[in-house]
């Protein structure tokens, strides 16, 4: 939703630049991609979120397992990515390309992220 949000707003290519400066200073992790750890429905119940920003508990677990290289058997393979200046910009790839297919999957997100926006900006 988040990111969604950033393109809806048309801040994604500012939030890319962020990213490159960081990089360009020092490797992160990237946790944010369209996973399916983050791309839990905000509707019902949510297993992997306190709410759209906080996670729970057993979610900084499989981030550090993936940070440390630890039970990685336990993290989805789709969920988190070393960011370094090689990679990058095919990451930025691998992320657009999950979300043109998250899109299509999810009309009533798109259009719930498009109202919120329309409104905040009245």
């Amino acid at each position: 939703m988040q990111l969604q949000a950033l393109h809806v707003a048309g801040l994604s290519s500012a939030y890319k630049d962020w990213q490159r400066q960081v990089v360009k200073i020092i490797p992160t992790w990237d946790f944010s991609g369209y996973s399916q750890i983050n791309t839990e429905s905000i509707s019902g119940e949510m297993k992997n979120y306190v709410d759209g920003a906080h996670y729970q508990y057993r979610i900084a677990d499989l981030i550090l397992n993936r940070m440390f290289q630890y039970h990685l058997e336990t993290v989805p393979s789709d969920f988190g990515v070393l960011l370094t200046p090689e990679t990058i910009e095919p990451h930025f790839a691998a992320v657009r390309a999950d979300q043109i297919v998250w899109e299509k999957n999810n009309p009533k997100m798109i259009k719930f992220v498009q109202d919120l926006y329309a409104n905040a900006n009245r």
